[in-house]
């Protein structure tokens, strides 16, 4: 299964590129969206693109970056047959491979590992949520501070229940991307690229760091620039398969977007505002961490060291549901070599 997606993940590359020029590289005002993802544990087993800029490596250059993200949650509600507590904090640590095929064309890999702890957080949280009139009162009284309880059952069927950190290796995903337009000099034309993925069940999905399916997903991303800002827009499709311990729960495909403008304010530093989202892929069940849309949204900066080195910072509030960090603290940092 694995062999035959990976054939038809290349043949469609190869099928794009070959209708298109290969554009020369230039300079761009940017240095692309804050590699932030969501780490909600009932999405942890589903893939989701990284935001990112039009941009490809050129032949035969090399990229490598980490991205670190410290997030908490707590989710606790019950509704006719279901019920969902989610009271932890997690840490995603993602090694992110890349290789430049063509000037136009990106391969990568990207490796997570996932820490699920003791929201530590939970004390700061509370109190920098009611600085800005955002708390979850109701959730944190009832489970306190500082403890870890993970559980998603329905009616009778436990699907998720464990009571102790742990962690491990996620699903690695195979990733593709193909620059279509690059600067094309038309005043309101937007560079535009297209990406590719699969995600292979590497993860242990006894413990939930994974599906044991395979997914696929496909995007659009589109840059322009006006002046100091370089604006962002990606839009994605991922087709999931169906975790064998959702039992009862057909899985929708996932839509998600990230809107970001960067503000270049020096030749090594920007700052960025970026707004992130996506649909929810369980069918409809009275919850609304499972139910309702997600949407996040960041500010942060990039940080030029040297020439080929980016260090990246964010932090994230979520905006309209519990299925996203209460806080989140994101760093990165980036190579091109």
């Amino acid at each position: 299964m694995i062999g035959k997606s990976l054939f038809l993940l290349l043949n469609l590359i190869f099928l794009f590129s070959s209708a298109i020029p290969s554009y020369a590289m230039s300079n761009s005002i940017g240095a692309g969206p804050i590699t932030y993802k969501n780490s909600f544990p009932l999405y942890l087993f589903f893939f989701s693109f990284t935001p990112d800029r039009v941009q490809t490596l050129s032949r035969g250059t090399s990229g490598f970056r980490l991205d670190m993200a410290v997030q908490n949650f707590i989710v606790d509600e019950e509704y006719d047959r279901y019920k969902t507590v989610v009271d932890m904090g997690v840490i995603k640590t993602s090694l992110n491979l890349s290789y430049g095929v063509r000037d136009n064309i990106e391969v990568g890999m990207e490796i997570p590992f996932y820490i699920l702890y003791k929201g530590f957080l939970d004390s700061f949280i509370l109190d920098f949520e009611k600085s800005i009139g955002a708390t979850t009162p109701i959730s944190r009284k009832k489970n306190g501070v500082n403890n870890f309880t993970y559980l998603l059952t329905r009616g009778s069927d436990t699907m998720i229940s464990i009571n102790s950190p742990y962690g491990g290796v996620g699903d690695i995903a195979l990733t593709a991307k193909v620059r279509h337009i690059y600067n094309s000099g038309m005043k309101y034309m937007p560079s535009i690229s297209t990406r590719y993925a699969i995600k292979i069940p590497t993860g242990d999905d006894d413990r939930f760091l994974g599906s044991g399916k395979v997914d696929f997903g496909i995007g659009v991303i589109l840059e322009k620039s006006f002046g100091i800002s370089s604006n962002y827009i990606n839009l994605n499709g991922i087709f999931i398969g169906k975790p064998d311990f959702l039992k009862g729960m057909e899985m929708d495909p996932i839509f998600s977007y990230t809107l970001a403008t960067e503000f270049s304010l020096t030749e090594k530093f920007s700052l960025l505002l970026q707004l992130m989202g996506n649909t929810s892929p369980f069918p409809p069940t009275g919850i609304t961490s499972l139910d309702d849309q997600v949407m996040d949204f960041l500010i942060g900066f990039n940080y030029l060291i040297g020439k080929g080195t980016l260090l990246q910072f964010g932090l994230t509030e979520n905006i309209l549901d519990d299925s996203s960090p209460d806080f989140s603290i994101h760093i990165g940092i980036g190579m091109i070599f």
